[in-house]
């Protein structure tokens, strides 16, 4: 009994191949084939259809064994009886011809891994020079590669690319903090100013449903904070861009987008009067004002620019870092030590509470 891929896969080839024998005096068809997978020794035929105008068919000519080996989808297909196979597919130089309905670039993408493996490794984390920005270790190209792997079942594919999925978007606090650290360092000796906010938006928003498809839902709740924040830089003559970037969102996930947004920002008055009560202490004093007073008013200022900063959980990080900084002629040592403490404990309940904010209660699994 066939699978459903392997029915719309047998409905794809039909289809495809009675269209074959007619002619379209309306458009013509280029047929190529591919500069990279084009092996004499190939016994089947896979063939895509590219969305240009006119479109073009891609051919394949790779080996049963090599998809088999890889993907249990395709392993069921060729171990099976080879009747429906080798009658019901046109054959091109007597050589079976499979049509696959996906993407024409998934499909090259992903048959390139299958071949030539080691090229993915060039952006996995431990090469760093390949990071430039937060989120271009995994490449919009990867994107195609684990659909097809997670649809066609190809598993050291799909769990290379999800480790790698996992360490860009990584759901341990101290991992995406550390993260962070590593990035500003690494804009700072090559800003990347060239890379528009915009293209980022769109780059995220895409991982939402990549997540999704990939069962790798514990990410969404950083996920969802990063596209918050891209959004938030956004700048009013960019709105068409934003809507254009995050239209691949589905209308529940975008409403998720908005609420949670809104949400955590509508909260941050209430993190902000923790952080003063919880830095200022009566009766410790410098020389001719007490602490408290100096520490109210410093916690006050600073926190007031939170509210125009795009990344508010960041920014508490940050004010934390620079409590060292205060002169010791303004607070003493022990108060500027709490406001340090203080801040760090609102960043981390903020980063805890980001499935509450974006309605994800129940996804983080760690």
């Amino acid at each position: 009994m066939s699978t459903p891929i392997q029915q719309s896969l047998a409905d794809t080839s039909n289809s495809r191949n009675k269209r074959q024998h007619r002619e379209d005096e309306e458009e013509q068809i280029n047929v190529v084939h591919s500069p990279d997978l084009w092996l004499k020794d190939g016994n089947i035929l896979i063939r895509t259809t590219s969305k240009d105008t006119p479109p073009t068919q891609i051919l394949y000519k790779v080996h049963k064994h090599t998809l088999a080996l890889h993907s249990s989808v395709f392993a069921t297909l060729f171990d099976g009886p080879q009747e429906a196979l080798e009658v019901g597919s046109e054959h091109l130089d007597g050589i079976p011809v499979m049509d696959l309905p996906d993407e024409a670039d998934d499909v090259r993408d992903f048959l390139k891994a299958l071949y030539f493996p080691k090229q993915m490794q060039i952006h996995s984390p431990a090469t760093s020079p390949y990071r430039d920005g937060l989120w271009n270790v995994f490449p919009a190209s990867y994107h195609g590669i684990l659909r097809l792997a997670v649809k066609y079942d190809a598993p050291d594919i799909r769990d290379f690319l999800v480790s790698l999925l996992k360490s860009d978007w990584p759901v341990s606090q101290k991992e995406w903090q550390s993260l962070r650290d590593r990035n500003l360092a690494g804009r700072e000796k090559a800003p990347t100013s060239s890379t528009p906010v915009v293209r980022e938006l769109g780059s995220i928003a895409k991982v939402v449903n990549l997540a999704r498809v990939s069962n790798v839902s514990d990410i969404l709740p950083v996920v969802f904070y990063e596209l918050s924040c891209a959004s938030e830089s956004i700048q009013d003559h960019q709105h068409a861009s934003m809507t254009a970037g995050i239209s691949v969102l589905s209308a529940r996930d975008l409403t998720r987008l908005v609420v949670g947004k809104a949400d955590l920002r509508g909260k941050l008055p209430i993190f902000i009067d923790l952080l003063i009560s919880a830095s200022t202490q009566s009766g410790c004093s410098t020389s001719s004002h007490t602490c408290e007073e100096r520490l109210n008013a410093l916690a006050k200022s600073r926190c007031s620019a939170v509210f125009q900063h795009p990344d508010p959980i960041w920014w508490f990080y940050e004010c934390a870092g620079t409590c060292d900084d205060i002169p010791k002629n303004e607070i003493c040592r022990s108060c500027a030590a709490r406001m340090k403490k203080s801040s760090l404990k609102v960043h981390m309940a903020l980063w805890h509470l980001l499935p509450h904010f974006f309605e994800l209660d129940g996804v983080v699994s760690t």
